[in-house]
């Protein structure tokens, strides 16, 4: 069940990094209602996610509303293995083969919160607000394609390459059957009786080590 782990860390160590340094922290109470997607800016796709240089792989769901949510739903051999959720106060993750679960705001995780990352960077990446992508010294995020929905262009190809020394890692993530749907939960219910609340930074480090 590692290489599972692995897929959800690195999902969240990849877009984490390439938020700006130069980011606020937003703040605020963990939300835990539940809402449902009436706006006109929605998106939601299938997902193909494979990690750089591996066997590592799954499909899965896309679905975001624009300024409230990023939801990432993980399928492996038909099991669902795996939620992340960006919102603009808190971060969800959820791995539901190991029962295990983390919800916290953006400062209570030492990785986002040393690189000054708030939920507006994070956003931006997935809906390409800049359609160049991001390029830095350690960071490529690049987009391959682009899809229209509701008028607006969304990458629906990400190749996304992280270098540390002499390693480089990423993943490769392309969408598909992009579409305007609403009426989704924009808030993941959990039962947390039959979960393991962890400690943010702990999980991260776990996973990150494997």
């Amino acid at each position: 069940m590692k290489r599972i782990c692995y897929i959800l860390a690195a999902v969240m160590l990849l877009a984490s990094c390439s938020a700006s340094r130069h980011a606020t922290e937003t703040g605020g109470t963990p939300s835990t209602a539940t809402a449902t997607a009436t706006q006109a800016e929605a998106v939601t796709a299938r997902i193909g996610l494979s990690v750089y240089d591996s066997d590592l792989s799954c499909s899965g769901r896309l679905r975001m509303l624009r300024d409230d949510v990023v939801q990432l739903n993980l399928v492996f051999l038909g099991m669902n293995i795996g939620t992340l959720e960006f919102m603009p106060d808190t971060v969800l993750l959820i791995d539901r083969l190991n029962k295990q679960y983390v919800r916290a705001r953006y400062s209570d995780i030492d990785m986002l919160r040393e690189r000054g990352i708030a939920f507006k960077e994070l956003q931006g990446l997935f809906w390409g607000a800049n359609m160049n992508g991001r390029e830095d010294e350690n960071l490529s995020w690049t987009y391959g394609a682009f899809s229209k929905v509701n008028r607006r262009k969304i990458p629906s190809a990400h190749k996304v390459r992280f270098k540390s020394g002499t390693l480089t890692t990423g993943f490769d993530m392309e969408l598909s059957e992009l579409n305007g749907e609403t009426g989704w939960a924009t808030r993941t219910t959990l039962n947390e009786s039959e979960y393991t609340r962890r400690n943010a930074n702990a999980l991260f480090k776990a996973l990150l080590n494997m």
